[in-house]
């Protein structure tokens, strides 16, 4: 016989459940019945719970290290006691306090799979996505509770898309927390995902425990009504541009206002074609220079369409979000041809009261 059997959960024609069930009710010499012990997804949730009826000795999350296997098998014949792995890991983390519905970008077909395995274990719902314009796409067209998103992937980023459902949120009231999952476990790259609007971050391979710590963290951190705010009362969309502002910025010189008008007719036209060609080129920090100073000539307009639409360019810019700059663009081109078809009727209601 064995002393300790080690069984994968899943497993070709007959699953680690099938095979520990067998092993259970085999017909076993009185204390010679071998230590069972399980790879699971996750330490949490219903493959657990199934070890815990079925007698498995340990549950142990993939993938394993060396020391933690080592842990276990000797946990499990009684030959050290459980302090070790509860001093490296901590306390277990706790549960989502309800099912969630998540949103999981990952290109690797495998690496989705497992975290998705992984998520469902723990009773949650799983919608996925294959790379980081599906993601916003997805996000989008429905509300989540979370968001897992790889940083790494074709079409579009993880940084990028992160930016993107991050403008699409913005005055929404709706802010869903977003998990990167990344291979780099660097500081620099950490921060580059806080920097785009990421809440948390997992570094590759994952497993489950440490899935379940970080759902648990940004739960905690987030508001209850994240994924479905209430209604707002609706308010009365602003004016191309507050002429009255402007005009009290000018001290109430109307012939100073009219300059300024006309001065940022003729300047502002070109600035969209300059940050597309900039985005063509790769030069971000170009991008961020043109939106920037646009947005400071819309806020001196009081234009507020033209600066909101100015900052998420200026904002997708910095995190080098390319293609979602390129998205945002054609709402800042919209705000901006705004602005300068009503010059001209306000120059002339200006002519007219002075």
């Amino acid at each position: 016989g064995f002393d300790i059997i080690l069984l994968d959960v899943c497993m070709p024609e007959m699953d680690g459940f099938e095979v520990a069930e067998h092993i259970r009710q085999a017909p076993q010499k009185e204390g010679a019945e071998p230590v069972v012990m399980m790879l699971t997804s996750s330490a949490y949730g219903e493959q657990a719970a199934r070890c815990g009826r079925l007698g498995v000795a340990a549950c142990m999350p993939k993938p394993v290290r060396q020391v933690e296997l080592l842990d276990g098998i000797l946990v499990a014949l009684g030959k050290a006691g459980p302090a070790r792995p509860a001093e490296k890991h901590g306390a277990p983390a706790p549960a989502a306090p309800r099912p969630l519905r998540i949103l999981l970008a990952e290109d690797s077909p495998i690496s989705r799979d497992v975290a998705t395995e992984m998520l469902q274990s723990m009773g949650h719902t799983v919608v996925p996505a294959n790379d980081g314009r599906q993601a916003v796409e997805a996000a989008a067209k429905e509300c989540f509770d979370l968001i897992f998103m790889d940083v790494q992937m074709p079409e579009m980023s993880g940084l990028e898309a992160t930016a993107e459902i991050r403008a699409l949120q913005a005055g929404t009231g709706r802010r869903t927390p977003i998990v990167a999952l990344t291979a780099h476990a660097m500081k620099s790259d950490q921060q580059r995902c806080i920097d785009a609007g990421m809440d948390d971050y997992l570094s590759k391979p994952i497993t489950g425990d440490r899935i379940a710590e970080v759902i648990a963290r940004v739960l905690a951190e987030a508001p209850e009504d994240a994924a479905d705010p209430p209604d707002r009362p609706s308010r009365p969309a602003p004016e191309i541009i507050d002429l009255a502002a402007l005009l009290h910025r000018c001290m109430g010189n109307a012939e100073a206002m009219n300059r300024i008008l006309k001065h940022f007719g003729s300047s502002a036209r070109g600035i969209p074609d300059r940050i597309e060609q900039a985005i063509a080129r790769g030069d971000m920090a170009e991008v961020v220079h043109l939106a920037h100073s646009l947005k400071g000539d819309a806020a001196s307009l009081s234009a507020e369409g033209l600066r909101a639409a100015s900052e998420a360019v200026e904002k997708l810019g910095r995190v080098g979000a390319e293609a979602a700059a390129r998205t945002r663009l054609l709402e800042l081109r919209a705000e901006l041809a705004l602005c300068l078809e009503y010059i001209p009727e306000a120059l002339a209601n200006t002519h007219q009261t002075t």
